[in-house]
This record gives C-alpha cells, structure tokens and sequence, in this order.
C-alpha cells in the first residue's frame, strides 16, 4: 500500500493577453493594443483533515502595464514591467459548523523594466491580506464576516515618499 504525503509541490506559467477599452485606441491611436503577461509561480500546499495552506512564490513580466487614469475613466499601457511576491492562504475547521480562513499577498518589487534609475510601478497596494470567520446550520442561520486589508501605496514611480494614505481595514458582515 502507498503512503500518502498531505504535501503537494506545483509550479504553474501561463500567458495573458489583454487589450486596451475603445476609449483608449482612439485617444492614442498610434499605441500599441495588446499587451501579454506571463506569469510564473512555484509553491507548496499542504491538505490536512482540518486544516489546509497553501504558500508560493510569483513573477509577472507584462509587455505593457495597462494602467487606471482616474480622470476620464480609461486605461492605457505604459511599458514592460515586473513585479515579483509571494502569496499565502489557509483554511481551518474550528468546529462541525464553525471555520476559519485568511490569507496575504506580497508583492515585493514592480517596476517598470528597462529604466535607469529604476521607475516604479505606482498606484497600486504591495500587501493585500482577508480574514473571515463562517458559521453555518445552527438553526438553520448561516453567516460570516470578513475583514480586508491593503496597505498604502506609491503615487510617484519616482518618488518613493509620495504615498497615498494606508486605509483602515474594512469588515463585511
């Protein structure tokens, strides 16, 4: 008989494609239209009875970091870039009917690539975490709440001391 190991090694890559909305080709008509990302991860997770997890690490190349501009609503592509982080995640059984669950991303380092001095990725936050606690049948109630956090962020991909304010975490009930 096989012994089973709870523990799984993967590693995943993949490419995107994505282009820019209509607003974006007609207002730059000369800018490029699509842009690709690869995506690169290697991890582990472990599948316990009660309990499971799961950790990686991540890098994102992009031929074109597609960008939000908040003043009209539109998104446009503004050069390769990297980023690279590591993500972790995890799910428990406290009880029968009550459970646990969480998890956090890093993104260590985005920057766009080709650039001296180096030219960061802005607007963007480099932590994003979630919590939540789930109850179910008791009574015939179901229910959870969730709380979120994302750290603040660079408003100048030059100027490391430019940062938008870091917000409060905010619970879902």
């Amino acid at each position: 008989m096989a012994q089973r190991w709870p523990v799984t090694l993967h590693a995943n890559y993949g490419r995107g494609v994505a282009s820019q909305d209509a607003r974006g080709v007609v207002q730059r008509p000369q800018g490029p239209r699509v842009s690709t990302t690869d995506f690169s991860q290697a991890g582990v997770s472990v599948n316990l009875q009660r309990f499971s997890m799961a950790a990686d690490a991540f890098l994102i190349d992009r031929s074109h970091e597609q960008v939000y501009v908040p003043d009209d609503g539109s998104f446009e592509l503004r050069g390769p870039s990297r980023a690279y982080g590591m993500e972790c995640k995890a799910s428990g059984r406290v009880t029968r009917r009550i459970r646990v669950n969480g998890g956090i991303t890093r993104v260590f380092d985005a920057f766009y690539r080709g650039t001296a001095p180096r030219v960061f990725v802005d607007g963007a936050p480099h932590v994003v975490a979630h919590g939540g606690l789930t109850a179910t049948g008791w009574k015939g109630w179901n229910g959870s709440v969730q709380v979120r956090h994302h750290s603040g962020y660079r408003l100048d991909g030059v100027d490391g001391n430019i940062r938008a304010a870091r917000e409060a975490s905010v619970a879902h009930v």
